[in-house]
């Protein structure tokens, strides 16, 4: 029997409703999945899913704090195939942010950005929104 230590706060849709995605950790792994409302199988959930650890080449040392549902990963759309996606990696106190390509199934661009953080391991992302007047997305973090 495989047990998990899963952690998942909020799904995400695109501005017309028709895709979403979710963030979560489990046992120190970040993931991201990508969906529609078409029934899948087994097969094409585990195709969509993202292994973000895999992408940024991070270890599974990063475990959310006891008694928050908070992932340390969030997500917001920028279009129907573009997703935001920033984490708190906090073995080390980093903070990386990504564009997601769903299409391509890559990072867009090969870009991604990280800093490190000013704060302690109890800090965390909790929600990040998407503003397409200024062409930019807002990342509120726990302090703590």
């Amino acid at each position: 029997m495989t047990t998990s230590f899963i952690r998942i706060k909020d799904i995400e849709q695109n501005a017309t409703g028709k895709k979403y995605c979710a963030c979560y950790i489990d046992d120190g792994h970040f993931k991201m999945r990508y969906f529609d409302k078409e029934e899948r199988t087994i097969e094409q959930i585990e195709e969509n899913e993202v292994d973000v650890n895999a992408l940024l080449g991070l270890n599974n040392y990063t475990m959310p704090i006891q008694g928050f549902a908070d992932p340390f990963i969030t997500a917001c759309f920028i279009t129907d195939d573009l997703i935001f996606i920033d984490l708190f990696y906090n073995n080390t106190l980093l903070h990386y942010h990504f564009i997601y390509d769903c299409k391509k199934r890559c990072i867009k661009d090969n870009k991604i950005y990280n800093r490190e953080m000013k704060c302690t391991h109890k800090n965390f992302p909790q929600k990040s929104f998407y503003n397409d007047i200024d062409n930019m997305v807002h990342i509120f973090y726990r302090q703590g």
